[in-house]
């Protein structure tokens, strides 16, 4: 596993921290662990696999579903979320 680079500089855990052993956990079937390790990546990984889909293939991004997944408020609200999960879980 390669080991965060902020959390070995700094002992706090970034908002993506347990991503690795969780993706492990989800392709072995354990889904309980997954959501463990990183549970608001675990709750938000399929609307980022949508995002990145639409973004990748063309067509998609002209459908309202592509526009609204790919709108600035969108995206500034995903980072938000991850902000305050580092914050969060770095309190508790």
């Amino acid at each position: 596993m390669i080991r965060c680079p902020l959390n070995w500089l700094t002992g706090l855990q970034c908002p993506f921290c347990g991503t690795q052993r969780m993706i492990l956990a989800i392709l072995s079937g354990d889904f309980m662990t997954a959501f463990h390790l990183n549970p608001v990546l675990f709750t938000l990984l399929p609307i980022l696999i949508v995002i990145v889909a639409v973004w990748l293939i063309k067509p998609l991004r002209t459908t309202i579903l592509g526009k609204i997944l790919l709108a600035r408020t969108t995206i500034v609200s995903l980072v938000i979320i991850f902000i305050l999960w580092g914050i969060v879980r770095n309190i508790l």
